[in-house]
């Protein structure tokens, strides 16, 4: 595993509570100032829902499609989402929210979205588990030439003189994943102490810095995130920040330009994002075959968060060293698998993910 030095998480000795009381609210208000951008407060908009739909799904379970509104000072802007809640639950169960980024050669809508390979909503229903999801496509579009049309011209009217630290396309996508946590929260047949957002590659990105922002999410799922999402940027093999800049200038605020072959400068690093999930659940998978998102620096982001963990009497992964091909690091509060094969998210991704969900949210 990379040696290269990092910034340090804590100013001065560790504790609870300074890590509580003002290093964590520090760390959120960098990353959101140089990395992702601040996105919309409580006080700028007001949310309703609306069922659209609903029907059985395979005789398995309930398919319910939701049209969320965001009312703004400017306008209104809507997007649809879809829950799956199995039959017969006996009590409010867990639910995994998926960030969807991956949909078929074909229009797609949420009656429809399960279809994706990266999201295997029948698995997940047999394993007991309630599922969500969303399209980012239906909150800002994934090119630098549509983004701003979506949720952020809504906020923002032309867009024109934006701040610097102003929100990029995974903030927006992250906080469509918290609009759909505020109602899962409504939901009797959904426990609200057990909902973890998931996501795959750009995904996996947005599925962090929310629940970094959004502590409801009991466990996050960052699938095969890479750079700007699980893993440590200094030493990293791959893609690197002026390269996901370059291709994807609009993900991020243009503060984040400045570390453009800058890296080594940062007053942060990966590794600090993960650590702001604590005490929670957190997760990180890799693919053998990946090495734009570089699996060994995806597993030391996950590693050096577990400093934080320890504040909490807690357990982070317990090796330096990080584990083979299918042999995944479920028994403590930070989990880690990887998987053979190259950047995707499959139900073998998924299953290892339930089972250290089972591990830690046993259904007694």
């Amino acid at each position: 595993m990379y040696e290269t030095a990092l910034p340090p998480i804590f100013e001065g000795e560790p504790s609870r509570k300074a890590w509580e009381e003002g290093r964590r609210q520090e760390i959120l208000t960098l990353l959101s100032d140089q990395v992702y951008g601040f996105a919309p407060g409580p006080d700028q908009y007001k949310i309703s829902f609306k069922q659209i739909g609903q029907e059985d799904f395979k005789g398995i379970a309930t398919r319910r499609m939701v049209e969320a509104t965001l009312h703004t000072a400017r306008e209104d802007f809507r997007f649809r989402f879809v829950v799956f809640l199995p039959h017969g639950a006996a009590r409010p169960l867990p639910l995994a929210l998926m960030i969807c980024i991956r949909v078929l050669d074909r229009p797609m809508d949420v009656a429809h979205l399960h279809e994706i390979p990266s999201w295997p909503v029948e698995d997940i229903l047999a394993r007991g588990y309630a599922t969500a999801g969303f399209y980012t496509q239906d909150i800002a579009l994934d090119r630098e030439d549509g983004y701003f049309e979506g949720i952020l011209k809504s906020f923002e009217g032309d867009g024109e003189d934006r701040p610097a630290n102003a929100w990029g396309a995974i903030a927006a996508w992250s906080f469509a994943a918290s609009r759909v946590m505020d109602y899962l929260q409504t939901l009797p047949e959904v426990d609200p102490a057990r909902i973890a957002v998931a996501g795959l590659s750009r995904g996996g990105k947005a599925a962090l810095w929310c629940a970094a922002n959004d502590t409801r999410f009991a466990c996050v799922d960052s699938n095969e995130s890479g750079c700007t999402g699980a893993a440590i940027t200094r030493g990293k093999q791959g893609e690197h920040v002026k390269e996901i800049n370059t291709t994807f200038p609009y993900w991020f605020c243009e503060n984040y330009k400045a570390y453009n072959e800058r890296e080594d400068e940062m007053p942060f690093d990966q590794h600090m994002l993960l650590a702001l999930i604590a005490p929670r659940l957190l997760y990180v998978s890799s693919a053998s075959e990946d090495s734009w998102a570089d699996p060994e620096a995806e597993y030391r982001g996950a590693y050096e968060a577990g400093a934080v963990y320890a504040l909490y009497g807690l357990k982070g992964l317990a090796q330096r060293q990080m584990p083979g091909i299918d042999q995944p690091r479920h028994e403590n509060a930070v989990g880690y698998h990887l998987r053979a094969g190259e950047h995707d998210m499959t139900p073998h991704d998924w299953a290892f993910f339930m089972d250290f969900l089972d591990r830690h949210w046993p259904n007694d």
